[in-house]
């Protein structure tokens, strides 16, 4: 009995590490392919920069999005790597379990298969039950010859189980082998690949600092944009929700019904929100980060920058009203929706298709990706705003 546990255990032990194996290979197989498709957005946006427009300030942000991006897969390939170098070793682990179990299951067989057949040379069965004193001992003795046939069925049939799962996971060795192989040939052309493009943004890095002062002129031009826009995005938010005093002596936001249910609707929507452009790739997050080129200056980013195909339809990200469409130079039309207490900011938008006043829902168009000035390049600015309070819309749209 001990035998039929200690077998079990091991099956059970295998179906375990294969399964958990194949979930954590699925996952990061799944998180390789979605930067390898990031990456090729890049290197489009990349392949399509003319000539003149090669050492940009944009170019050499894209640059460093899909450096990060290449170390990051480098990084899964690694994970990966490691996860099959400890699933050979429990498997190797198995293996030999079951090799030793299977001779263990075969001597006991073959002794039951000996004391057989002298038990056969010296009587029959049938003698061995009509020898009994009473007809209690005679069934009770045929029992026994019944239990041990079954149990010499059983030893059988466990031998060719294990020997079966022995095969498979020494089957499943052989291809780990290969995927393993395949996956140490992909880190080295990725990391010859991430060399190239180092070198690279240093030459990019090398042309723009000579052009330090055009650059200070564009950082402060961004600057005075964004600032406007800033104001344009509270002014309407102020209007729409103006403050009343509450019993307890703080501003609340008087809001209808309709109003609640959207902000509610809008709420459970966090991480689930889509992406305002059907295909691209954010090339500056929200917050504090440094400078492209001057890496000591710090720049907040009240939102996301999505840089997408030129002329990509830009979509509301949920339905609600539009409350305001406005230009700022350096930003282009910006197009701000209002969703209950929650607000989305479009900017950088070349046409304009909604007006002031209009419904719009989830997936509609709203306008078309302006280009941005200097690089030739199609991007956009996409905030979230909670009343007066600025979200990361990260946390809001859904992960690619």
């Amino acid at each position: 009995m001990n035998k039929f546990k200690h077998i079990i255990l091991l099956a059970l032990a295998l179906l375990f590490v294969t399964s958990a194996f194949a979930q954590l290979r699925k996952d990061l197989d799944e998180k390789r392919q979605q930067l390898k498709e990031d990456i090729a957005l890049m290197q489009q946006s990349l392949d399509n920069t003319s000539q003149d427009k090669k050492y940009t300030l944009s170019r050499l942000k894209t640059l460093q999005r899909q450096i990060d991006k290449r170390e990051e897969l480098i990084a899964t390939i690694n994970e990966e790597l490691q996860l099959i170098e400890n699933s050979m070793e429990r498997g190797e682990d198995i293996v030999i379990a079951l090799g030793e179990d299977i001779e263990r299951i075969k001597a006991d067989y073959n002794e039951m298969l000996r004391h057989a057949h002298r038990y056969k040379n010296r009587t029959s069965q049938t003698m061995f039950i009509f020898a009994a004193d009473n007809f209690n001992q005679a069934w009770r003795r045929w029992q026994y010859l019944k239990r041990y046939d079954q149990s010499r069925q059983k030893q059988a049939d466990l031998i060719i189980r294990t020997q079966d799962r022995l095969h498979q996971k020494i089957a499943e060795l052989a291809q780990r082998k290969k995927e393993k192989e395949t996956l140490l040939l992909t880190e080295h052309e990725e990391k010859n690949t991430l060399n190239e493009k180092v070198s690279d943004k240093t030459a990019i890095l090398s042309k723009l600092k000579k052009k330090e002062t055009q650059l200070r002129q564009d950082i402060a031009a961004k600057k005075r944009a964004k600032a406007e826009l800033t104001a344009l995005i509270e002014g309407a938010i102020a209007e729409e929700l103006p403050a009343s005093p509450s019993s307890s002596g703080t501003s609340e936001y008087p809001t209808t019904p309709t109003d609640s249910e959207l902000a509610d609707n809008f709420r459970k929507s966090k991480g689930k929100l889509p992406w305002p452009v059907e295909s691209g790739f954010i090339s500056s997050e929200y917050g504090w980060q440094n400078h492209a080129v001057f890496t000591q200056l710090e720049i907040f980013n009240d939102g996301i920058d999505i840089r997408t195909p030129q002329s990509a339809e830009v979509k509301s990200v949920f339905k609600g009203t539009v409350i305001n469409v406005f230009f700022v130079p350096g930003n282009q039309n910006a197009i701000m929706v209002k969703h209950g207490d929650y607000f989305t900011v479009y900017s950088n938008v070349r046409e304009v298709y909604v007006t002031r006043g209009d419904q719009v829902n989830t997936g509609q168009t709203l306008g078309l990706a302006g280009t941005e000035a200097g690089s030739g390049d199609s991007e956009i600015h996409f905030e979230v705003w909670r009343k007066k309070d600025r979200q990361d819309p990260m946390v809001w749209i859904k992960r690619r």
